[in-house]
């Protein structure tokens, strides 16, 4: 039973999104006897055996979990926002070192798995000698055959993967009662090439005058002051302010992170449905309205002409989200999870 683990890891509080941090905060919590490390923690090497060393003293982890960027176990330092926020020094910029000298269980944890090629999957998991990955997007929330372009045979031969969803921390994504001042908002990145429907229903929705919509453009990819961005809570009240949440999947038709804070926040959520739609228990305008390019802007109408079903859907999605995907839910599946390998 893995109880010690060491976590690999950056304090990404204040980050545009801070997701990661709310997440590795409740799992401190529920294996109390685990150690978080790296920028934002403790950080004082970056060598794993030494790492363990000034964690565990003469004994061991049960395991290793990384939560570092897939780009950095090539050997690529930190962005340089992470190195001026910690003021890392030059010499630590690289993190981590020396995880293939470690005979112990080790955990990857993989999100954009677009940001690298079958062969650097290759080195990143099989070269550090990780034995499980913890996946947001592997299947069934991606399709087969895209998640095998990405990752080798020898990889999934290799390499243990594991389905998990993401989570909301529910002190900023909640139903904080605000009216509901707009008929339908967009946030988030818009690369045409990557999210051609949120793009569509971008200039789609600015185009029409019967709709009030409010969209904003993506703050950055870096820390931000949560009371001058729209990040954080101010980000979350937006959406509680909203009748409908417009999003899409992507390129890879994956269930993204909108999905959860959408649901957290008692706001009906219009998107094309997602790879494993049911294992997260979405259902077709039950908990959520699939949408296809041809058809969003007719039952986002239809929706606004029927507030009792957009009330009806957005109730539903938030019982769904508080019952399985609140932080705190997953950190004890994680727990639970890590324990049974």
């Amino acid at each position: 039973m893995a109880s010690n683990v060491l976590f690999l890891g950056i304090n990404f509080r204040d980050w545009v999104a801070e997701t990661l941090y709310h997440e590795q905060h409740a799992i401190a919590e529920e294996m109390p006897s685990s150690v978080f490390y790296g920028p934002g923690y403790n950080y004082n090497t970056n060598y794993i055996p030494e790492i363990i060393s000034e964690c565990f003293g003469s004994s061991q982890p049960d395991a290793i979990f990384c939560y570092i960027d897939e780009r950095r176990l090539l050997g690529i330092p930190m962005a340089q926002a992470i190195l001026e926020r910690y003021n890392v020094p030059q010499h630590l910029h690289v993190f981590p070192k020396g995880l293939k000298e470690s005979n112990l269980p080790k955990f990857a944890w993989i999100n954009d798995f677009w940001h690298c090629s079958k062969e650097e999957w290759d080195e990143i998991l099989l070269g550090n000698g990780f034995d499980f990955a913890f996946s947001t997007y592997c299947y069934p929330f991606v399709k087969q055959e895209t998640f095998e372009s990405f990752f080798s045979a020898k990889v999934r031969d290799r390499v243990r993967f594991i389905p998990w969803p993401r989570s909301m921390n529910t002190d900023i994504f909640k139903d904080y009662r605000l009216p509901k001042i707009y008929d339908v908002t967009l946030l988030g990145a818009r690369y045409p090439d990557f999210y051609p429907l949120r793009e569509l229903m971008h200039q789609t929705f600015l185009a029409s005058n019967d709709i009030n919509y409010f969209s904003q453009d993506h703050p950055g990819y870096t820390f931000h002051d949560g009371r001058q961005s729209l990040t954080s809570i101010r980000y979350a009240q937006v959406i509680n302010q909203s009748k409908i949440f417009a999003s899409c999947t992507g390129k890879y038709n994956i269930p993204f992170i909108k999905l959860y804070e959408v649901m957290a926040s008692r706001t009906t959520l219009v998107c094309d449905a997602p790879s494993g739609a049911e294992y997260l228990g979405l259902k077709p305008y039950e908990t959520y309205v699939p949408v296809t390019k041809e058809s969003f802007l007719s039952q986002v109408r239809e929706l606004l002409a029927n507030p009792h079903q957009i009330e009806s859907i957005s109730n539903a999605a938030y019982k769904l989200f508080n019952s399985h995907h609140t932080t705190k839910i997953r950190a004890a599946e994680f727990s639970k999870t890590v324990s049974a390998l």
